[in-house]
């Protein structure tokens, strides 16, 4: 895909978000937050996301070797009810030029959300497969920058990972971030605590780190 046509894209989904979310205020303009009438938000919407991952020889006797999939361009759509909220996105394709260069990655992310007072809770399960070397003149000493990339199209990445927020002033929306089912009307700070954790599980053919494509 051109970088014209995920320009398109980009300005078609903004289009169409800011359509489906909006409405009119009936609420007092002196609150902090202002609550919109509706309570189900359904949008679309783009985003970038990236994945790098880098074997280090604890001795130090060779160099790093990274791995990153190819292309960093998603779209996706989310859904909120109230203090729920789902969403899912995947990769948008490169050009075929650029998949041959560097190989086809796909993608998945699916999330689950809540949001309630001073509480928050996000979980996600993320997954890539097909992923390439960044810097393969370490392994390969003949590779050229103007050729092929060594590829790992079986290699997958799975990450299951959840970020627990708990806010002190109940002024501040997490709504407004997350589901623009809120809106803040007036600049507000506030103490917020996360904690975040994360699994991710490596699966691949071959021991990835010998084997060029």
């Amino acid at each position: 895909m051109s970088n014209y046509q995920k320009i398109i894209y980009i300005l078609f989904f903004l289009l169409i978000e800011t359509s489906i979310s909006f409405s009119q205020e009936n609420n007092d303009s002196a609150n902090a937050v202002y609550n919109f009438p509706h309570r189900i938000t359904i949008k679309t919407y783009f985003s970038s996301s990236d994945l790098y991952y880098t074997l280090r020889d604890k001795d130090a006797k060779f160099k790093p070797v990274s791995i990153i999939p190819n292309s960093k361009s998603n779209i996706g759509i989310s859904f909120s009810y109230k203090s729920f909220g789902l969403s899912y996105s995947k990769r948008i394709s490169e050009s075929p030029y650029i998949e041959r260069k560097y190989g086809k990655t796909t993608y998945s992310n699916f999330r689950l959300n809540y949001f309630y007072k001073n509480y928050g809770f996000d979980g996600y399960i993320q997954q890539y497969k097909g992923l390439y070397y960044k810097n393969p003149q370490f392994l390969f000493p003949d590779f050229s920058k103007d050729g092929i990339y060594p590829k790992l199209p079986n290699m997958s990445i799975t990450t299951l990972g959840y970020n627990s927020t708990i806010k002190k002033n109940s002024n501040f929306s997490f709504k407004s971030i997350y589901y623009q089912s809120e809106r803040q009307t007036r600049s507000i700070g506030s103490l917020v605590l996360m904690i975040s954790t994360r699994l991710s599980r490596i699966k691949n053919d071959y021991a990835w780190i010998w084997r060029m494509q």
